[in-house]
Order: C-alpha cells, then sequence, then structure tokens
C-alpha cells in the first residue's frame, strides 16, 4: 500500500463537533450520501449538518422540523465554472435554532416553535402570492437574517413577522427588492435591529407597522423610510430618489436625499441584480460614515459582509500538485501540496 505525504500550503481554521455531517446530491451522478433532501434529514439527530450540492435540479419543497439542523448549500451563485446553486422551491420550518446558510429558495414558512433561526447568504426569490419569509405564531424571536438577496420584485414583503413578536432579532448587510412588515413587532424598546441593509425596491413604504426597533446604517434607494410604528429610531441612513426621502422616526446623521453612489448602479434604480456593484465608490458619503464608524450599507457593520455569490464560509481546495514523481515504488511516499481558500 502506499503512504501519502501531505504538504499543506493553506489549511483554514474549523470547528470540531459531535455533530454528524451528511450529504445529499440529486443529480444523476450524485455524489452525495443521499439523493432526496428528505433522506438525508430523516438519517439527521439535533444539531446535525447536511451539505447541499449545488444541482440543476431543484431540491422542491422541504420541511425541517428537527431543532438545530445546519443545511448549507453551495451558494446562491458560486463563483465556479459550473455554477450551480442550491435551490428549493418552499422550506417549512417547525423547529427552533436551525441554520440555513449558502441556498436559494422562493419562500420560507416557519410556524409553531421556530425561534433562535439564521438564515445566510440566501437568495430568496419569493413569489407572486407569499412572502419571501413569513413567520407566524410567537416565534419570531432570536432571529439573524444576514447578507441575504431578497429578490421579490413586485410582490408581497420580502419578511413579514405577521401576529409574531421579534424581540432580539437581527436583520443585516441584506439587499432588499421589497420591504420588511410587521403586525405586531418587538415589544420590548430596541431589540429588533435593521442594520446595514440595501433597499431597492420602487416602494412608497419600506416598512409596515415596525415598531420598537434600530433601524441605522441602511441605504434607501427609492425605497422610502416610511411605515414605522411607535418606538422606532433611525440614525446614520442614506435616503436617495425616493418617492419621500424623509425619515418617518427621529434620528440623528441621516443624509436626506443623497446619492450613496455606489460603484455600479443605475442612477435611476433597479431590481437587484448580479451585474451591479453595491460597494460605495470613492467620494462616497456613507464611507466610514456609519454610527459604528464603517460603512453605510452592506458593505459595512460587524456582522457577515454581503457578498454577491452567497457562498458559505467554508475552505474548499483550490489546488492539488504532486510535488514528488508521479511514479513511485511500492512502499515509497508520494507528496502532494494542496491549496485552500476561506470564503469570509
Amino acid at each position: 500500500m502506499k503512504r501519502f505525504v501531505f504538504s499543506i500550503a493553506f489549511l483554514s481554521s474549523f470547528h470540531l463537533s459531535f455533530a454528524t455531517i451528511r450529504t445529499v446530491c440529486n443529480m444523476p451522478y450524485s455524489p452525495g450520501q443521499f439523493t432526496t433532501f428528505a433522506a438525508a434529514l430523516a438519517a439527521s439527530s439535533v444539531n446535525d449538518t447536511i451539505y447541499v450540492h449545488g444541482s440543476n435540479i431543484n431540491y422542491g419543497t422541504i420541511s425541517v422540523n428537527k431543532n438545530g439542523i445546519v443545511i448549507i448549500g453551495a451558494g446562491h451563485n458560486p463563483a465556479k465554472t459550473v455554477s450551480l446553486a442550491s435551490s428549493f422551491t418552499t422550506i417549512n420550518l417547525s423547529a427552533s435554532g436551525c441554520q440555513f446558510i449558502g441556498l436559494s429558495f422562493d419562500i420560507m414558512i416557519a410556524f409553531g416553535t421556530s425561534n433562535s433561526t439564521t438564515v445566510k447568504r440566501c437568495k430568496v426569490q419569493a413569489s407572486s402570492s407569499s412572502e419571501g419569509i413569513s413567520i407566524s405564531g410567537s416565534n419570531g424571536n432570536n432571529w439573524l437574517i444576514e447578507g441575504n438577496v431578497f429578490n421579490g420584485g413586485t410582490v408581497f414583503a420580502s419578511i413579514n413577522f405577521g401576529s409574531s413578536t421579534s424581540n432580539n432579532t437581527t436583520i443585516r448587510n441584506n439587499i432588499f427588492n421589497h420591504g420588511i412588515y410587521s403586525n405586531s413587532s418587538s415589544t420590548t424598546p430596541f431589540t429588533l435591529l435593521i442594520l446595514n441593509n440595501v433597499f431597492i425596491g420602487n416602494l412608497s413604504n419600506t416598512f409596515s407597522s415596525i415598531s420598537n426597533a434600530v433601524i441605522d446604517n441602511n441605504i434607501f434607494y427609492r425605497s422610502s423610510p416610511q411605515g414605522v410604528s411607535t418606538g422606532c429610531v433611525m440614525d446614520y441612513n442614506i435616503s436617495f430618489s425616493c418617492s419621500n426621502n424623509n425619515f418617518a422616526a427621529p434620528g440623528s446623521n441621516n443624509l436626506v436625499n443623497v446619492n450613496p453612489l455606489f460603484t455600479n448602479f443605475p442612477l435611476a434604480g433597479a431590481l437587484f441584480s448580479y451585474t451591479h456593484d453595491y460597494n460605495l465608490a470613492a467620494g462616497s458619503p456613507g464611507i466610514v460614515t456609519g454610527a459604528d464608524g464603517t460603512d453605510r450599507g452592506v458593505y459595512g457593520g460587524f456582522g457577515t459582509k454581503f457578498i454577491m455569490t452567497g457562498e458559505p464560509p467554508l475552505a474548499e481546495v483550490t489546488d492539488v500538485t504532486i510535488t514528488s514523481p508521479s511514479t513511485i515504488p511500492p512502499g515509497g511516499n508520494l507528496t502532494i501540496s494542496i491549496s485552500s481558500t476561506r470564503i469570509k
């Protein structure tokens, strides 16, 4: 048997866990352990991780009913030679502590008990008849919604808390084509944080009945910063080219009808496109002027920064080189150099 000696050029840090990792792929050749998500979930226990391969076949509608399940995809626009997303139609969620990272899906319906959910680096398509993320019951608490694209155009809300509370929930570093709605939002002042987002839908009201929220470091381009209810504070935001550029709640250091100067974005405005660049160009009034001293918009703040690919923060092998002769005698050593990168 040949012995292999690995020379590691770069190895990203990793986290050891007692949880089991499973893989699923619905492609015909199926490099995954499972060919359906339902089978992978059925084999999983609380706090297990399921890696979903990118595929040209949609994984369809799934139901997640086990607490702590982590679902990681390839990204919604992975920077690969063959760019295949991990796509679902509907995600029905009735468990708490779950994480959804690097996926594309039409809608997520959270019901029953689904507190402490993370949705990160996903593309949420929404539909003509439903919100992108719909949260019902008293289960909108302790959510983290970060680094996503909410791609619905003239559809219902991107996020709708319905009649649920949203205490200790953070919505940051997302791009929204539509707004955030709630019938009964935070019950305690300043426990809903809406930070460093970019709202680009052509809306007269970005919000509906949002209460007791801190709304800081956001950019409203054509999407009017209106519609908040009681107890909100809006600081360090930028509005531009909105039907109403004024800010609906008391605040300070807001820039009213000032062009944020995105690196590449139509002056007349547009909905989300991968051809855009939402970084702030030189001379932008939003550079390092946020409440925390970082940029306003999706590339500022202290959360996970927005990336166009939606790729998860995992190490990937990018290069494998045989550094010893490829022909070796029995019992000899084959030396391989491996390079790896990690999306931050």
